[in-house]
């Protein structure tokens, strides 16, 4: 009999955790799945970014800041990809390195079919971050200071 409850136990507390995890890829976009023709893919380029939200919508789990408090800081878990429609998106981005989170807002005129990865590079104690269309290798979008990346 208590073979069967440590399951059950098991089986809960997995199930709790698979819910508090979220996928590598989000769609942002209410509906069935689209084409990839249909739809923009925004990727981030290492593990210290993060897709915060889009258009205010979170990215991250609902367990998250519970289960993993401690990894709860810059990039740790949020979207490390998302799947848009065409049009112009507000993401907020996130980056961390060490215990300093930064969490710039972006806006991206999304196009369909394209593939557009999220950059950063360090300049001193400041943080330039930009979006980079794959195909085109061209810089698109523009952050919260009005100025292009």
């Amino acid at each position: 009999m208590f073979k069967p409850s440590l399951f059950v136990i098991f089986a809960l507390v997995t199930a709790m955790c698979s819910a508090g995890c979220k996928t590598s890829h989000i769609r942002m976009y209410d509906g069935v799945a689209r084409q990839k023709t249909e739809v923009a893919m925004i990727k981030t380029e290492n593990t210290r970014i993060g897709i915060q939200s889009v258009d205010g919508k979170e990215t991250i789990g609902p367990f998250e800041g519970f289960l993993y408090t401690d990894q709860w800081i810059g990039g740790a878990n949020f979207a490390r990809s998302v799947e848009v429609t065409p049009g112009q998106h507000e993401l907020q981005i996130s980056y961390r390195y060490d215990r300093s989170v930064s969490n710039p807002k972006y806006w991206l005129p999304a196009m369909s079919g394209h593939s557009y990865t999220i950059k950063y590079k360090v300049l001193g104690y400041r943080i330039s971050i930009w979006f980079e269309d794959d195909e085109t290798g061209a810089h698109v979008g523009y952050g919260e200071n009005g100025n292009e990346p």
